[in-house]
């Protein structure tokens, strides 16, 4: 599990390649990136993932409550989001247990909150 409270900010996402010299971008990568962003471009998925990012870990019913979900509706989203490889989980007895595999996430997270504060900021100035 990955402490997201405690992560520095220089762990996330070493650099793979130099993105911009990449001549025309593989269609593979396309398809990966889409599928990122895909997983991420859903409300509750960004409710939840915030929560994560907020607790390191937690039990889906406490995920639920931080999130202002039912508790299927979180269990349902968790599970894609562990099927895709962003967030991982662990048993507790009756208890399943979520947490971020990647610091990217959390950053990913805080850029687009970043963007998404200063475009507002831009149309309100216009």
């Amino acid at each position: 599990m990955y402490d997201m409270k405690r992560a520095p900010r220089s762990l996330c996402c070493p650099p793979k390649s130099a993105f911009l010299k990449i001549a025309r971008i593989p269609p593979v990568l396309v398809v990966g990136i889409r599928s990122t962003f895909a997983v991420l471009a859903s409300a509750t998925r960004i409710r939840l993932l915030h929560a994560l990012a907020r607790e390191g870990e937690a039990a889906v019913g406490e995920l639920a409550g931080l999130s202002g979900l039912k508790i299927a509706a979180a269990s349902n989203q968790l599970r894609r989001m562990a099927a895709q490889g962003v967030v991982g989980s662990r048993r507790e007895g009756k208890e399943i247990y979520y947490f971020m595999v990647d610091p990217c996430v959390g950053e990913l997270l805080d850029r687009g909150a970043c963007l998404a504060i200063d475009a507002r900021r831009r149309t309100r100035a216009r």
